[in-house]
């Protein structure tokens, strides 16, 4: 399939169709840090609620501090890939996950107990935003490959 073209496949693949392609990314976020949490409680021990908290916010944080870098400061709207590459993308999930995930373990080794937390968070979810960033551009070039016209255009992202 080329194109964009589009399967019908009735109420139940059109709900199942809107759901992965509208939930997907999400999905791999919240794999991805809850994963990211429970590697860290593993190797610094149960955090305190100040250290939750902040694992939190270390999270929240790379992830505004990456989407202030592309949109120039909140000031310009960044287009999205097809649709078609972003099933494609959010199917090769497992790698931005396991990368987040990874970060995640490598930071609480190396910093422990306090900044170990809100640091795990942070470089989990900011490695994972931007291999996700990597499996859109490659989901991009196979797309092109598969002779699909759109694989290089943009959509607005609003």
């Amino acid at each position: 399939m080329s194109g964009g073209e589009e399967i019908e496949h009735g109420r139940l693949g059109r709900g199942l169709s809107t759901s992965v392609r509208g939930n997907s990314p999400a999905f791999g976020f919240s794999i991805m840090i809850t994963a990211s949490f429970g590697a860290a409680n593993g190797i610094i021990g149960t955090p305190s609620a100040a250290e939750a908290l902040l694992f939190g916010v270390g999270a929240a944080l790379a992830v505004a501090s990456i989407e202030a870098v592309v949109s120039r400061g909140f000031r310009a709207s960044a287009a999205a890939a097809p649709s078609e590459v972003r099933l494609l993308a959010t199917s090769m999930n497992v790698a931005s996950v396991a990368a987040g995930v990874g970060a995640a373990i490598a930071l609480a080794e190396m910093l422990g107990d306090g900044v170990g937390w809100p640091a795990a968070a942070a470089g989990a979810s900011g490695v994972y935003v931007l291999v996700e960033a990597a499996e859109v551009a490659l989901a991009e070039v196979i797309q092109a490959a598969r002779g699909d016209p759109k694989a290089g255009e943009e959509e607005d992202a609003g």
